[in-house]
């Protein structure tokens, strides 16, 4: 079965204050895929996250989110063939995890497949940049992989606009993280995961067995379960980001959406990190996209990068072509031999 779209993004714009900051965005998300945004400070990287998030407003374009009709998903087979659909007279949650093998794992983008090229993007097209992968157009994948019903299931996928979106329905769809971290001086680290369950419990805020299965199986996940009655306060930078994580799977989301989850955190945490994404995307089946400044984590996430240049997609493909330290010193404007020179720690101090 093809790679389904999550996300897709059309000439999307947005800014703030009715300001443009990023233009003519076109790009598709697909699950289990890690989507690596680069490009210099000051590029665009977080506006376009926190826009295709919404938590900014669309000056111009569109994104679009997979759409599911629940009611029409009934599984025919004993087991659940889709991600996140639920069996039917079964009352697990529908949170994927290690422990839980009636549920499929997602499989990485690009496994033994045909390996596309970057695409170099023009500024003024208004054509998708991501236009191929795993050999195939990425129209020709979207349109597959809405007719396809080989699992047993009634398929009723479509996509629907953000604007079109509650914010109960939008959290429900993705999850954010970004380098802001919340100050909670008096929250233990249960009670801050426990808050991802906001989209299912209603206004009075009361969870229920099921929430509560949510919580427990999100901290396993993230292996922080120990550190359930600490203060947040009192945790590490590397303990903190986990927490986090694990607060963002509570919302049982398709798409995860980071900005710089990297930052502040040593080698160790950085290896660590990456390894978690690695595995939320290749055995959850998540689609992730976020942006990053460190090149290790980059390479050990991604599956694809796209990198921008002044509020726009400069170029969009395989991680393996985009990281090419030529393309690279273009992209941050920095004299040829320097970035090979820095990584092997021999940079001098005026490049």
């Amino acid at each position: 079965m093809g790679q389904k779209i999550l996300m897709r993004v059309e000439n999307f714009s947005t800014g703030y204050d009715g300001k443009h900051v990023v233009e003519g965005a076109n790009f598709s998300l697909f699950a289990g895929e890690a989507l690596v945004v680069l490009g210099p400070n000051g590029a665009g990287k977080s506006t376009l996250l926190k826009g295709v998030a919404g938590l900014l407003p669309v000056l111009g374009g569109r994104v679009y989110y997979r759409d599911l009709d629940e009611k029409r998903k009934v599984s025919k087979e004993p087991n659940c063939p889709t991600r996140g659909s639920q069996c039917q007279n079964s009352e697990q949650p529908k949170l994927i995890l290690k422990d839980e093998p009636n549920y499929p794992i997602g499989a990485s983008l690009c496994q033994n497949s045909e390996q596309p090229q970057a695409t170099r993007i023009d500024e003024n097209s208004e054509q998708p940049q991501a236009t191929r992968i795993n050999g195939s157009d990425v129209r020709q994948t979207y349109a597959n992989s809405e007719n396809e019903n080989e699992s047993g299931v009634e398929d009723s996928w479509r996509e629907r606009e953000i604007s079109d979106m509650s914010p109960e329905l939008l959290s429900k769809k993705r999850a954010v993280l970004f380098t802001e971290r919340p100050r909670l001086e008096y929250m233990n680290c249960r009670e801050l995961v426990s808050a991802g369950r906001y989209p299912y419990t209603g206004r009075f805020g009361i969870l229920s067995e099921r929430d509560e299965a949510f919580i427990v199986k999100a901290m396993e996940r993230m292996d922080v379960l120990n550190l359930s009655e600490k203060p947040f306060r009192s945790l590490s930078d590397g303990q903190k980001q986990r927490i986090l994580l694990a607060r963002a799977l509570c919302q049982d989301p398709e798409i995860l959406i980071l900005d710089e989850p990297a930052s502040f955190l040593d080698i160790r945490s950085q290896i660590e990190l990456s390894d978690l994404l690695r595995s939320l995307v290749e055995e959850d089946g998540l689609g992730i996209i976020l942006s990053l400044h460190e090149l290790g984590p980059a390479r050990r996430i991604a599956d694809r990068c796209m990198a921008m240049k002044r509020g726009h997609i400069d170029r969009i493909g395989l991680a393996e072509e985009v990281l090419k330290e030529e393309y690279l010193e273009s992209l941050f404007d920095i004299r040829r031999g320097a970035l090979r020179r820095y990584q092997a720690g021999s940079i001098q101090k005026h490049v």
